[in-house]
């Protein structure tokens, strides 16, 4: 995605109930999430009225992101290998050829969609490795469909829809397959659930993302992939993405790429929040930004040192609070770096194309986390997503200046320490 963004006002806010409150509230509003409720900016007034209404208020925005389909001229054809899984990326080989290709891993995506029937996917499909999909528009709300018979498809067997390329691109980055001789996927054998929150004009909004976000807490999965974000600090999808490291899911989280675009936020929420292990079942957030295939920093790849001391946050009762990560400790965002440009991926309508961005870096990361999870399995089917993540962070080679930095974090992927894992 590229740095040009903006954000239009609904006529909808987001209430975030406070835990110990008890929905539906005389049928004020809609639930989209647990303690999550949709009502009409008019009704704000009728639960301030309420005494024992306590929760957060956000805005329910319209949030526009105008993508750029290369970033600079494309030095790089359409029909290449994807760079990022070869030798000069991940050097995922090393796994395949060891008959570790993410198999027994589900990766979740909040995304634009996919287009399904693209050859990338032709195995995903037919071997039942798609095993989810639910599309929610602005409101929040699934968008449902039903049988000619009028039943509702439940969302295993929904059929993908999408609403732009980078849903599709993204995929493919994380789970295509090998077609026209040419590499395309990380971990082409692991399984997908799609959460489709993206239109056509590739434009989303607070609501229609919290919900996804809140579906994949339900989908089961051990990954998930967000090359989605919004820049600057933003909480209101703390509470799904905090419920997904709960359940122990590590989630890979594009860090933006604004980095070279004045008067931007540096990084995009949910990337930076600063959400620690809680213990050591839980899943873990992990930040990536983009490097190109000489392993340079792309200069547009996002990154900054997070503080959210003066972030506040509305009340249902006028007031206003500190944020929940106010006092939380400065820290550098992203935690690494990964391939992302110029990466050659599906496209709808049997194509392909070459994309730059963290949105293409990320979904190498969770791809690359499958990979190893699948293989440490193999030894013992109850190892935690966490243990993948922990051990794909310590295979990172520094890039200079020395030491963690916005620019690189701790750096890109050491690809021959990260191989003797399958050795």
């Amino acid at each position: 995605m590229s740095s040009l963004f903006k954000t239009n006002a609904t006529d909808t806010l987001l209430v975030n109930l406070a835990p110990d409150i008890i929905p539906p509230l005389g049928g004020v509003g809609r639930l989209i999430g647990p303690q999550l409720l949709l009502v009409d900016t008019g009704d704000l007034a009728a639960l301030r009225a309420d005494p024992d209404i306590r929760g957060d208020v956000f805005p329910n925005l319209e949030i526009e992101f105008q993508l750029d389909p290369i970033g600079g001229a494309a030095t790089i054809g359409p029909n290449e290998d994807n760079w990022g899984v070869g030798s000069d990326g991940l050097a995922v080989e090393g796994f395949w050829n060891k008959g570790v290709r993410g198999h027994g891993v589900r990766i979740g995506i909040a995304d634009s969609g996919v287009d399904s029937t693209h050859p990338a996917f032709a195995d995903l499909v037919t071997e039942k490795r798609l095993v989810g999909f639910a599309h929610f528009d602005k409101q929040g709300a699934k968008v449902t469909q039903t049988r000619s018979d009028g039943t509702l498809v439940p969302d295993a067997d929904a059929t993908p829809t999408f609403g732009h390329l980078h849903g599709t691109h993204t995929a493919a980055i994380v789970v295509g397959q090998p077609t026209d001789g040419k590499q395309r996927g990380v971990a082409p054998g692991a399984e997908l659930v799609v959460a489709r929150v993206l239109e056509e004009s590739n434009t989303g909004s607070v609501a229609g993302i919290a919900a996804g976000l809140w579906w994949l807490t339900e989908q089961s999965c051990d990954v998930v992939s967000l090359s989605l974000g919004w820049p600057g600090l933003h909480e209101e999808w703390a509470a799904p993405i905090k419920a997904l490291l709960d359940a122990g899911v590590v989630v890979i989280a594009a860090v933006g790429n604004e980095f070279d675009s004045a008067g931007v936020p540096k990084s995009r929420s949910p990337a930076n929040y600063p959400l620690p292990p809680f213990d050591s079942s839980s899943g873990l957030l992990v930040p990536v930004g983009a490097h190109d295939r000489t392993g340079a920093v792309w200069e547009s790849s996002g990154g900054q040192n997070v503080d959210w001391a003066d972030v506040k946050v509305l009340q249902a009762d006028g007031t206003s609070r500190s944020s929940i990560f106010s006092t939380a400790a400065e820290h550098i965002v992203p935690s690494m770096v990964a391939p992302g440009v110029e990466i050659v991926s599906a496209v709808p309508g049997n194509k392909y194309a070459p994309l730059d961005g963290s949105s293409m870096a990320t979904p190498h990361i969770a791809g690359l986390t499958a990979l190893i999870l699948s293989h440490l399995r193999s030894g013992d089917a109850k190892v935690r997503p966490r243990a993948a993540a922990d051990l794909l962070l310590e295979k990172l080679q520094d890039i200079l200046p020395p030491g963690p930095d916005i620019r690189s974090g701790g750096g890109r992927i050491d690809n021959v320490a990260l191989l003797q894992i399958v050795s």
